[in-house]
């Protein structure tokens, strides 16, 4: 099935990408109305853009399977060595986001459930419902104008590699990594609260009482993994959409990540970097689903 679906998105793009309006060689060339016509032509038949939809379709279906995207129109560069390049600053990115989110989010949420319609409730609903209210553009530059204008304890963005500076690589990923988190923990607090809520009402926990057993043990080595399934759902979805959902992040913070890539090869129709970015996309996207189904069997014997 997430083959099916693969090549499913795969044909979608492929359809909407010929759909939408400019020509990618003219592009290539530069919007000079001036271009030779004849050079605009050489680089269609270049690029195969002048053979029938049809054919270009089955062409393009069999370089996927081979891993094959060809080259970058606008910079000639190959899109599999682009996409490894780009690839591992935008996973660190998310799986850094979802590691910070699901630790707040799990927490928060079992306060929350464990001090129902109390104070320490009250507040984290009220702090869940403003971060999920909250764009991510509006918290980031937020959080840029105080901590990195007024406060000056962080940078603003940028980038520098691992390898030349581990201490400024993970300064500069502090503010992108926390406006990613925050509004994704919302969510996951609101989700493990309801769960936990719903295993706390169950008759089997007051049976646990009942025999003795303290309160932590119930909590942790029952309620909790009985909840665990929409937590880990919610978790994966989120974690999903954060490879294709850091397009505003990257742009605002300076981050030279693969949806930063994205957005320029959509400007230009630069067709080979378009599917190569969205083919690695939504495969990731698939997969880690794929995955957080896989995982409900290791949570509930039930499932199994």
């Amino acid at each position: 099935m997430a083959l099916i679906q693969i090549f499913i998105v795969l044909s979608l793009v492929f359809l909407l990408l010929h759909i939408m309006p400019g020509d990618p060689a003219v592009l290539a060339l530069g919007t000079d109305r001036t271009v030779d016509p004849q050079v605009v032509e050489a680089l269609r038949h270049e690029l195969g853009l002048d053979k029938p939809i049809l054919e270009q379709y089955l062409i393009y279906i069999k370089n996927v399977a081979n891993l094959n995207f060809g080259n970058s129109i606008t910079d000639k560069v190959p899109v599999m060595s682009y996409i490894a390049e780009r690839i591992p600053r935008t996973i660190e990115l998310a799986f850094l986001s979802i590691i910070v989110a699901s630790i707040i989010g799990v927490v928060l949420g079992m306060v929350a459930a464990l001090e129902r319609k109390k104070a320490a409730d009250i507040i984290t609903t009220s702090l869940a419902a403003l971060g999920i209210s909250l764009p991510v553009f509006v918290l980031g530059t937020l959080f840029i104008y105080v901590f990195s204008f007024s406060l000056r304890l962080l940078p603003a963005g940028g980038f520098i590699a691992l390898s030349k500076n581990a201490g400024a690589h993970y300064a500069r990923l502090v503010l992108p990594v926390a406006t990613l988190a925050l509004p994704m923990a919302a969510s996951i607090a609101r989700m493990t609260r309801s769960s936990m809520l719903e295993v706390l009402n169950k008759e089997f926990v007051q049976t646990l009482y009942a025999k003795g057993l303290s309160r932590q043990k119930v909590v942790f080595g029952h309620v909790l993994r009985n909840a665990m399934i929409p937590i880990v759902t919610i978790i994966g979805l989120q974690f999903g959409n954060l490879i294709g959902g850091t397009v505003l992040i990257e742009y605002l913070f300076n981050l030279p990540g693969l949806c930063s890539v994205l957005l320029k090869a959509i400007s230009y129709r630069d067709y080979p970097l378009i599917q190569g970015c969205i083919f690695v996309m939504s495969s990731f996207y698939i997969l880690v689903n794929m995955f957080v189904d896989i995982l409900y069997g290791a949570l509930d014997p039930r499932v199994r």
